[in-house]
């Protein structure tokens, strides 16, 4: 199902203030696109800092608040942003698929390393994760919202051209909130072609799905990272 909004009625996250007025940034690194500040982190942008010099990659980590104070993890539903007006036509059941094996497989995989409880409280920390592709956050947007279905159909079949720019254009922005105060703990944006890990080509949907597999288990291990230090 395709959900069109504006970006002060996206979704009950109080972004409004948040979002007003931000304009793209140049992110550190030439390749790709501009990172634009979406106002999905609750996290103050400025807080961010590239986790080596030329890197796209931006984290903050909570100098107050360890994550490994945390004994249980909540999974947000996981959202693909996107410009309405851009060129290349998506289906909307291709990006509604994209959303849910995202969820699907991050809840697997982190779910190994975690105890997976289904609401934020006291001791949990709150994971929020976003594929953002925007040019300016006061665009009208189309917004995608994991429903926790099933994975990507295994198939041999093409990936749409436009999903495949979406995702060389597309930004992850994620972050760890406390389960009662929202207070970030820890955030970070990086370009989505860099996250998700791949040995060939992203051609098919079943291409997609081993990258988004791997992608799992790659960010299970960095919380899992996270979570153990000291």
């Amino acid at each position: 199902m395709r959900s069109r909004f504006i970006i002060g009625t996206l979704l009950p996250l109080a972004l409004v203030a948040a979002c007003a007025g931000r304009k793209p940034e140049p992110a550190p690194s030439a390749a790709g696109g501009e990172f634009v500040e979406s106002g999905f982190l609750t996290a103050d942008y400025s807080r961010l800092a590239p986790v080596k010099p030329g890197s796209a990659r931006r984290a903050y980590e909570n100098p107050n608040t360890s994550f490994s104070s945390y004994d249980k993890l909540y999974i947000n539903r996981i959202t693909v942003w996107r410009d309405q007006d851009q060129t290349e036509p998506i289906e909307s059941a291709d990006f509604q698929k994209v959303v849910d094996a995202l969820h699907a497989v991050a809840t697997r995989e982190i779910g190994k390393s975690f105890t997976l409880v289904d609401k934020p409280g006291p001791g949990v920390g709150r994971l929020r994760i976003a594929l953002v592709a925007i040019d300016d956050p006061d665009d009208r947007l189309d917004v995608y919202v994991s429903r926790g279905d099933a994975l990507l159909a295994e198939s041999d079949a093409p990936v749409p051209t436009g999903l495949r720019q979406f995702g060389r254009s597309a930004w992850v922005e994620a972050e760890i909130l406390d389960g009662v105060t929202n207070e970030p703990i820890f955030a970070v944006v990086d370009r989505v072609a860099d996250v998700i890990p791949r040995t060939k080509p992203i051609e098919s949907w079943l291409d997609l799905q081993l990258a988004f597999d791997a992608w799992a288990k790659q960010a299970a291990g960095r919380l899992a990272e996270l979570k153990n230090r000291r």
